[in-house]
């Protein structure tokens, strides 16, 4: 019988840690392009846009990029309505609050004779 054959070398950790940094970049950069997901619905959409991105530094040394995305929501002709007839309707009280303090000013008042 011959004798063992000897075991590999262990990894070096720093080489393990670097590419396990690189592979976690990698895998976040996927998961996040998979859930940018454009999406359409009877009240409007959301759409997904590369806008950018920056350079980070990585474990080994080195820079990668990682893109930014902006999401951009668009509501349909019939919410965007809803959504200005309910904001005016917020805002009346306001609107009325204002008039009202300046016609209470002096520089309002009038004196019936």
């Amino acid at each position: 019988m011959g004798s063992a054959p000897s075991p590999p070398p262990a990894p070096d950790p720093a080489q393990t840690a670097i590419a396990q940094g690189a592979a976690n970049i990698d895998t976040a950069e996927a998961e996040q392009v998979i859930n940018n997901t454009n999406q359409v619905t009877p009240y409007g959409s959301i759409n997904y846009n590369q806008t950018g991105g920056k350079f980070v530094p990585t474990l080994g040394g080195g820079q990668q990029y990682i893109p930014q995305y902006t999401a951009t929501t668009s509501l349909s002709p019939g919410m965007q309505q809803l959504f200005d007839t309910t904001l005016a309707i917020v805002r009346l009280p306001l609107i009325l609050q204002a008039h009202l303090e300046r016609m209470s000013s002096s520089s309002y008042r009038t004196t019936l004779t």
